[in-house]
């Protein structure tokens, strides 16, 4: 695999998916059978304590 920077990683609806459409380069759908929740968890986390 080529060495390729990751310049964005985003948690987007499928409305916003279509809405981007081929300005999209990669696409990764998840499912929501519980597998994401802790990395979910964690970004919300996150987001929290930068906003205090």
């Amino acid at each position: 695999m080529p060495s390729e920077k990751i310049v964005a990683v985003g948690l987007l609806t499928e409305s916003n998916v279509r809405t981007l459409g081929s300005s999209l380069k990669k696409v990764f759908p998840i499912t929501d059978d519980g597998r994401f929740d802790d990395l979910l968890s964690a970004l919300d986390q996150a987001q929290r304590a930068r906003s205090h």
